[in-house]
């Protein structure tokens, strides 16, 4: 690959396969290009992720970032100023085809943020499999942030399960660059990466989802197998 050990490139190369850092397209989003449905829910990254290129399509399909636990949210507008801005939005009173496009996007997300938030509230039921992701476990290791993103995950699947959506999501799990520590925090990151795939494919088993999902991991590069004295180098 080019540009091997630089962390950025690996994971835009690893996401779109043809290119490095600053590519525009991912092949997740490419594949739903070809797919004739071009709804906003295709592609959604939960929680910080390094890069979401790989929900970016060619022409048509994009990514949507949503947090790890509280749905997105219209702007505490009163009354009043939802009235002019729903006013200001309308398409019909402009004449420039920019400022109607404008309009156009603006309606489309607050219609996305309303359907998340539906979703996310219905998506709820799956909250008893997750129980812990949130709060620390006693032994040092806090909440398991990968778990509480793929409960959101398994929320928005829950929610859709009865519909002809498809989508692709995409979560990350970082801090896996052991130049020194290894032997310590190496098995803590896997033990949560264990833990929250074993809660997120008994959610989808008892929702009756498991079948409609396939899910995979990717690396951005690896490691030496020689140790550097406390960790192990790129490799």
């Amino acid at each position: 690959p080019r540009r091997l050990f630089s962390h950025n490139d690996q994971q835009a190369l690893t996401q779109t396969i043809v290119g490095t850092e600053g590519a525009r397209s991912g092949w997740a989003g490419r594949v739903m290009d070809g797919i004739d449905q071009k709804q906003a829910l295709e592609g959604i990254a939960v929680g910080p992720t390094p890069n979401a290129v790989l929900l970016n399509g060619s022409h048509g399909a994009f990514g949507l970032s949503v947090g790890v636990d509280s749905p997105p949210s219209r702007p505490p507008f009163s009354d009043a100023e939802w009235d002019c801005y729903n006013r200001m939005m309308d398409s019909q009173r402009y004449e420039h085809p920019l400022m109607q496009d404008i309009c156009l996007v603006n309606q489309r997300a607050l219609a996305t943020v309303d359907t998340l938030a539906r979703q996310i509230e219905v998506g709820k039921a799956v909250d008893p499999h997750f129980e812990g992701v949130d709060v620390d476990d006693g032994d040092g290791d806090g909440p398991n942030p990968l778990g509480a993103r793929l409960r959101m995950v398994a929320r928005l699947i829950h929610a859709n399960q009865h519909t002809d959506l498809r989508q692709v999501f995409l979560v990350s799990l970082g801090s896996f660059d052991h130049h020194s520590g290894l032997t310590d925090r190496h098995p803590r990151l896997l033990r949560q990466l264990d833990e929250a795939m074993r809660m997120f494919f008994t959610a989808l088993e008892e929702t009756r989802c498991l079948e409609k999902v396939t899910a995979f991991t990717a690396s951005e590069f690896g490691r030496t197998l020689w140790s550097n004295g406390n960790g192990s180098d790129h490799g």
